[in-house]
């Protein structure tokens, strides 16, 4: 069974697509750094802060209340041994219980070996404060004997020691906070970093996305603006060059159309209002704006003219007896004969009707009436058909005059060589007559 192959179809890269791609190439650094923020960094952060929140608050309190509690401790010893009041003897005895149970449960938070030695220390001191403490409640012996004294100092001196390692377990443990602290603050810097990073990235996109619309978008659109300009000063031969193949492509290819269908209508017009549309010879407008550049080449330089006034023998005949249709063949057979009499750079025009008027720069009246001469003869020798299988002859009668010899202005030689125009016609038409000698 044979299979089809579906024709490739090249992928447009559409306005529409762009916008997309452009949209999502910023969005996508933003949302990976939100993604690693949220997934990676935020809980990393958090724990770290709760964790070292928690061992301070743990480590902190227990040792807090500890050097509380001995203070009291020895408050209430000292205070027994002063006034002998049975209340502060009852309050050691209860301290120094609670004490005893502070010591033997707080010991379990600690962390760092440091922190265990320290609060062993206290413990101990403690203990022997302790002791010295129920020697001295056991002892019946006054606040002023000596024995009482010795104890009490010694009682102090643990107490104080049991104090100081209780504080050194508070220092070690602000310590390793602060250092927890560093290390959150390290995170940070790193996240910060990393923020960097992707605002440097996101930046780096952004101006890369910036050179694609300017070289992709906004160049296109100024190419366009320009185009446009130059159309709309006269310029229709301008197109815009253009590979797209998107709707900015699709917009240059309708304004180079349109710019190509003005420039043919433009043509168009141009050639109708210049030209004659049965014989495709300039008409009469145009003829007279020749006829007054001449003029003035001719006053600039001094070069002389000739003009050659053409008329068709008996066209008004051929008209009604053998239809315009054959009348519209004699005027067109006629005007291609004289233009291939004619050189290039002189200027045929219909004149209107049945006359045709021509202008030969650089020439004197010698040179216009050979050129007469030749034109006539080869006009007479031809024939045309007239659409029934008949075939007729056709006769010229022409009028020459020249500028500056026989006129001075527009209307003065298109009036001398009308006038020897119509002197060709009264001798008997199929005649070519001078004005110099049209009298």
């Amino acid at each position: 069974m044979e299979t089809t192959m579906k024709p490739h179809i090249p992928f447009r890269s559409s306005m529409s697509a762009k916008f997309i791609a452009i949209i999502l190439l910023i969005l996508i650094p933003l949302i990976t750094a939100i993604i690693i923020d949220r997934e990676f960094l935020l809980p990393k952060i958090t724990a770290t802060t709760n964790e070292t929140v928690e061992e301070v608050t743990i480590e902190l309190k227990p040792t807090s209340n500890l050097q509380n509690l001995v203070s009291r401790a020895s408050i209430s010893l000292n205070n027994y041994v002063l006034a002998g009041e049975p209340r502060e003897r009852q309050e050691f005895t209860r301290l120094s219980k609670k004490i005893d149970k502070a010591f033997n449960t707080g010991g379990k938070h600690f962390g760092l070996a440091a922190e265990a030695i320290s609060f062993r220390a206290a413990k101990l001191e403690w203990e022997q404060s302790k002791t010295i403490g129920h020697e001295i409640l056991n002892n019946s012996a006054g606040p002023n004997n000596q024995s009482v004294i010795n104890k009490i100092r010694r009682f102090d001196r643990h107490v104080n020691l049991s104090i100081r390692n209780l504080s050194r377990v508070d220092a070690i443990t602000v310590k390793e906070a602060a250092k927890q602290g560093s290390a959150i603050k390290t995170v940070i810097s790193q996240i910060s970093d990393v923020a960097d990073t992707f605002l440097f990235i996101g930046l780096l996109i952004a101006v890369i996305i910036g050179t694609v619309l300017s070289r992709s978008i906004l160049k296109p659109l100024k190419d366009l603006e320009k185009a446009t300009v130059r159309l709309s000063g006269g310029n229709l031969a301008y197109r815009i060059n253009n590979e797209r193949d998107d709707e900015l492509g699709r917009l240059a290819q309708a304004f180079n159309l349109m710019a190509k269908q003005l420039e043919k209508s433009y043509k168009l017009m141009k050639t109708l209002s210049t030209h004659d549309q049965l014989t495709g010879l300039y008409n009469r407008r145009e003829f007279y704006r020749r006829l007054n550049e001449e003029i003035k080449r001719y006053r600039r330089y001094g070069h002389p003219f000739s003009l050659m006034m053409i008329d068709i023998d008996l066209f008004k005949s051929i008209n009604d007896n053998l239809g315009h249709q054959v009348g519209d063949n004699a005027l067109y057979f006629i005007a291609q004969s004289l233009k291939e009499e004619l050189r290039p750079t002189d200027h045929l025009c219909r004149y209107g009707g049945d006359e045709f008027i021509a202008i030969l720069p650089e020439t004197q009246i010698a040179g216009a009436l050979a050129f007469a001469n030749r034109t006539h003869r080869s006009i007479a020798s031809s024939q045309i058909d007239t659409n029934d299988g008949r075939l007729i002859n056709l006769t010229i009668s022409i009028g020459i005059a020249n500028f500056p010899d026989n006129a001075n202005s527009v209307d003065e030689i298109v009036s001398a060589a009308d006038q020897a125009l119509f002197i060709a016609k009264a001798a008997g038409r199929n005649q070519v007559r001078c004005y110099k000698n049209a009298a």
